[in-house]
């Protein structure tokens, strides 16, 4: 079984041009790990405040909201001009944030502000780009397509944990200046790497799309109602993460042990890796809605035994480091719900609307968090955790129930989010 499941992902890997245009994303996307860090100590150290710091990540992640849009362009008018024009934006956005920070004395924190938003709202979305790619490519073998999409948020889970750690690194020798350069530098290569290799194609304007656009109107790119089923989904189970995350950082810090907190982090981090690494060797045959309550379930007593085992730092960090298996098959099971509910020409959308949820529900339950921790405790945020993830299993056993209702004996044919992938 070892034998066929490598395979499984060289499989994957041997589909035209695959291996080349993943490498160019994983590097373009690298930098979208770096950012966050790079982008609060060069703001921090150009204006002395961690406040302002802090809200240039905030601005950062209220441009989550021009995701969509972007894609819904990249899907009309093809990713080959496009992409290295919007990297080229955000490059240049990022560079002039840098000059701004090394050459003034007392640089303008509004200006960091407004460049850090033309940063966020020009960046190509290559995270969506790459996971429509890997649609187009896994069209003649459908049954790799799990399998793509699990090797891909495998890879985007390492890219975040390593992120951080080499910006780190480069605070101890260097200036954060140095570490949003190289972000520029990941973020150009990358994106015109995407561009160079034939798997990202521009599409066929004079088909159902292009005669759409002609006469002036929208395509209806998604099947609404079962993309805000992923997209609620998605936000509940964001939301609950961070929430754990936040907790365990108030836990750490009432302890006294701070650090401790980053390696609880870790601990999920990699189990998700995992989790998502061994969730694409396997056969799926089970509908989206059953998918996401069994994983959904295995969360919410992770977060439920997290709670009972607080503040003893290292049984939090070995429940949430098994809890965290399932992070990482939860994205799987988004992002592929969404590619298949989407339309041939929204498929890039899809994927976007999936991170936009993401991004959202992240800052949502980090603002939760925050007031929890400081007025109740941690442990509370583990149990609202539970809460939180309780409501997207329901959401999902909903779906779940509702198209597998009875007909004659025999379950009924599974439609919209149950559909098998």
């Amino acid at each position: 079984m070892a034998a066929s499941t490598r395979q499984s992902y060289l499989k994957v890997l041997r589909l035209p041009s695959a291996s080349k245009v993943f490498a160019a994303a994983l590097v373009g996307r690298f930098a979208y790990a770096m950012l966050p860090l790079s982008l609060l100590f060069t703001v921090r150290g150009g204006t002395n405040s961690f406040s302002w710091g802090s809200a240039a990540i905030a601005v950062y992640g209220l441009t989550t909201i021009s995701l969509p849009v972007k894609a819904r362009l990249l899907d009309a008018h093809g990713e080959r001009l496009l992409i290295p024009a919007m990297a080229c934006g955000s490059s240049a956005a990022l560079a002039l944030l840098v000059v701004e920070a090394w050459h003034f004395t007392n640089p303008s924190p509004y200006v960091f502000l407004a460049l850090t938003a033309l940063t966020g709202l020009v960046a190509p979305p290559l995270g969506p780009t790459m996971r429509a790619t890997w649609s187009r490519l896994t069209a003649p073998k459908p049954e790799l397509r799990v399998t793509a999409m699990a090797l891909d948020s495998a890879c985007e889970e390492a890219l975040y944990l390593l992120g951080p750690v080499l910006v780190g690194t480069i605070l101890f020798v260097s200036r954060a200046l140095v570490a949003l350069l190289i972000v520029v530098s990941c973020l150009l290569i990358g994106s015109f790497g995407m561009a160079l290799h034939g798997a990202v194609e521009s599409p066929d304007l004079s088909g159902t799309l292009g005669k759409k656009l002609e006469a002036g109107r929208r395509p209806k790119f998604i099947r609404i109602h079962e993309m805000r089923l992923v997209m609620l989904v998605m936000f509940l189970f964001a939301g609950s993460v961070n929430l754990i995350y936040i907790s365990v950082a108030g836990i750490a810090t009432v302890a006294g042990s701070a650090g401790a907190a980053g390696l609880v982090e870790a601990a999920i981090g990699i189990g998700s890796v995992l989790g998502g690494i061994v969730w694409g060797r396997m056969n799926h045959s089970r509908g989206f809605g059953e998918q996401y309550l069994g994983l959904l379930i295995i969360l919410v007593v992770g977060s439920a035994l997290a709670f009972a085992v607080a503040p003893n730092l290292l049984l939090l960090g070995l429940v949430l480091g098994i809890a965290g298996c399932a992070v990482g098959p939860l994205y799987v099971v988004s992002y592929v719900a969404a590619d298949t509910v989407a339309t041939d020409d929204s498929r890039t959308e899809a994927g976007a609307l999936v991170n936009m949820a993401n991004n959202f529900g992240s800052a949502a339950g980090a603002s939760v968090a925050g007031i929890i921790v400081d007025q109740l405790a941690g442990a509370n945020g583990l149990l609202v955790s539970a809460g939180t993830l309780t409501l997207a299993a329901s959401t999902a056993g909903f779906s779940y129930a509702r198209t597998h209702k009875p007909r004659s004996g025999r379950p009924a044919a599974v439609t919209g989010i149950a559909s098998k992938p």
